[in-house]
């Protein structure tokens, strides 16, 4: 064996044992995961796999080992409170349409940040009050977070009034998508206000709880077309529950398209289009 083959044998060897020290180590933090998601399943799980996958973890021999075990066990708890949410929807569209929502929040939030700062220094300058709203919304499971939005009050003066037509005012939202609080596209965001004072009208509120409110959704690109006699909340809400109960990879891009048509050609010349 020459020189340079002892030398390169023994670097492969170091840095191998370096990552396997490595990935040992993590396997204190796995540990906690697992937990977080164990407590995170539906009451009747928590009990039955919290335990179990911890003893699992403890009793596997070897730093590298437990590590190993823990990320089999955090990918069976991502599977198990899936498929206990919305078992009519694969794990793998489920894990496509997050990859997506992560890769495209990180391009918008590149593009759009020059307009979503001169916006706030508008704001700024004209209000002199609070640039940024956060209210109190509903996510997935009931979860409740801030929603960001620019502070845009309709009828205040004619940067709001533009804010608003152009749908400026709801581009801080794009982080609540990269934190994983919402998704592109899914039911309508719903704040925890709204939700209370208009409870008796939502008796299907329910249902749309097990995936993240959208930017954009069925009741959006759908919603725009509202036939006269019906209930608006109604109507909504119906939408809502008919994108949970057809959630599909098809369906997310489909969305997607005619929410590109209906902000270039306008509310309504979209309206016009068939979505169905």
């Amino acid at each position: 064996m020459g020189g340079w083959e002892i030398v390169r044998t023994v670097v492969v060897a170091v840095l191998a044992r370096l990552v396997a020290n490595e990935i040992g180590d993590w396997s204190e933090t796995l540990s906690k995961l697992v937990v977080r998601l164990a407590v995170r399943l539906p009451q009747p799980l928590q009990a039955r796999y919290g335990e179990e996958w911890l003893a699992l973890i403890q009793s596997t021999p070897g730093r590298l080992s437990r590590a190993c075990s823990a990320i089999g066990l955090v990918f069976g708890a991502l599977r198990i409170g899936h498929a206990w949410r919305t078992p009519h929807v694969p794990f793998h569209s489920a894990v496509a349409i997050r990859s997506i929502d992560i890769v495209a929040s990180v391009c918008l939030l590149g593009l759009t940040l020059p307009l979503c700062l001169i916006a706030g220094v508008l704001l700024r300058l004209c209000d002199r009050g609070p640039v940024i709203l956060r209210r109190r919304s509903y996510g997935r499971d009931g979860a409740v977070f801030n929603a960001y939005r620019f502070h845009v009050i309709p009828d205040t003066n004619l940067l709001h009034a533009f804010l608003l037509k152009a749908r400026v005012n709801e581009l801080p939202l794009i982080v609540n998508v990269l934190q994983g609080h919402m998704s592109l596209v899914g039911p309508s965001l719903a704040s925890t206000s709204y939700t209370a004072a208009y409870a008796q009208d939502l008796p299907g509120f329910m249902k749309r709880l097990p995936v993240r409110p959208g930017l954009t959704g069925l009741s959006q690109v759908v919603g725009y077309v509202h036939r006269p006699g019906q209930n608006v909340l109604s109507e909504r809400e119906a939408l809502d529950c008919e994108w949970v109960a057809h959630f599909s990879v098809r369906l997310f891009f489909r969305v997607l398209a005619q929410t590109v048509v209906l902000v270039i050609l306008g509310d309504r010349v979209a309206a016009k289009i068939p979505f169905r």
